[in-house]
């Protein structure tokens, strides 16, 4: 069982072609198991259908909500690096355990004013943790029965915007979490160059460094479907693919007021084309929970958390533009672990017309949403490999 344990853990955070090789230095012994062994996959399906794509980068809050049941390690580290935070950041630094909204209300419920609101936005985002996430397989000592997890997190306090490694040692058999400790030094954010990903069929985000090492994963809402009512040439999504697409900090809109559905939060617009900027952008999510579906009149909807650090990572990074290449598909085969709404999705109405608000109609169709015919359409046949 001891053996299962350890495999069971390493194939669930090992990148798919880390191979088997002996771990020194920073006080560390163990091995780094190789994921592609068939008995590691075996054990992984039958045991506790563990993702070995779907766990690496994504913040760990998220791993307890989708993966709690698989992987309980998870929300032992969470719960030992928010009580020991005063340690680990600053005893008055906010870490929300689960996701919550930072929305301020008065106390008769009515919303704050603008100003009110943004003051007190500004003030909790300015002590936060974002997100934490873990970045590589673990370290595992088979003598003692012992795994090291890294995890790096994104935070805000008076020194400014930074990432923080941290050192997380487990025990095998039951995942109690023995040690955690901080591993090595910050690196700030302003000194850190951030591109990023946007997959519209495969509804995630992935965020990257200058050197192209992923950092974060986001799930998202994408555009609904026009099967041939407005364009005529064949079915596409009403999210653009923009060639040469960025995002640009002067046209950040830090709580955007109207129409009301942006409810007050960051806009971030998508920009293209050299200095073109286009009307479709990154903004809140419009239910209260995020279906990761096709449902939007073509922007990119992102939960509260990720938009603000996403928000975070534009206007406090040293990049006043960030590269954000925009495909159907991406070559990368890591994901998050949201499950995809593949049961129904948003259409252009037909006929074709406009509300009173002046955007397209849409109606849903409960149906699987009809990717494949993006893959023949005159529109989409392109950007089957994320080329721009």
């Amino acid at each position: 069982m001891k053996n299962i344990a350890v495999l069971l853990i390493a194939a669930m955070f090992c990148n798919v072609g880390c191979a088997q090789h002996e771990e020194g230095g920073a006080g560390l012994t163990g091995q780094r198991l190789n994921c592609e062994s068939d008995d590691i996959l075996e054990i992984l399906g039958r045991e506790r259908g563990l993702s070995v794509t779907s766990s690496l980068f994504v913040d760990i809050r998220d791993l307890v909500k989708f993966k709690g049941d698989v992987f309980p390690e998870a929300e032992s580290i969470l719960f030992s690096l928010n009580e020991g935070k005063q340690k680990f950041f600053s005893e008055d630094i906010n870490f929300d355990i689960k996701e919550r909204s930072y929305l301020p209300y008065s106390k008769n419920r009515q919303v704050v004013p603008l100003e009110v609101f943004e003051a007190e936005t500004r003030k909790k985002l300015s002590r936060n943790v974002f997100g934490i996430e873990m970045i590589n397989c673990p370290i595992v000592d088979l003598d003692s029965s012992e795994a090291t997890f890294q995890l790096r997190s994104l935070f805000s306090d008076e020194e400014g915007v930074r990432f923080r490694k941290f050192r997380v040692q487990t025990r095998l058999s039951d995942g109690e979490v023995l040690s955690v400790s901080i591993d090595g030094e910050d690196e700030d954010l302003n000194t850190t160059g951030i591109q990023m990903e946007t997959s519209l069929v495969q509804r995630k985000v992935i965020i990257r460094d200058a050197n192209g090492s992923i950092l974060k994963i986001y799930p998202i809402d994408v555009g609904g479907f026009d099967e041939g009512v407005r364009n005529k040439s064949g079915t596409s999504l009403m999210t653009p693919v923009y060639n040469g697409a960025y995002l640009w900090r002067n046209l950040v809109i830090e709580s955007r007021v109207r129409p009301n559905y942006f409810n007050r939060r960051p806009f971030l617009r998508i920009s293209h084309d050299g200095d073109t900027w286009s009307p479709i952008g990154y903004h809140i999510q419009m239910s209260r929970e995020m279906s990761r579906g096709f449902e939007s009149h073509g922007c990119i909807r992102l939960r509260e958390k990720d938009l603000y650090e996403l928000y975070y990572l534009l206007t406090r990074g040293y990049r006043t533009k960030i590269p954000a290449r925009m495909a159907y598909y991406l070559e990368s085969e890591f994901d998050h672990p949201m499950p995809l709404r593949m049961n129904s999705y948003n259409t252009v109405s037909r006929p074709y017309r406009k509300g009173k608000d002046g955007l397209t109609v849409m109606e849903r169709v409960y149906a699987i949403p009809p990717i494949e015919d993006l893959l023949v359409s005159p529109l989409g046949g392109e950007l089957l490999l994320g080329s721009q």
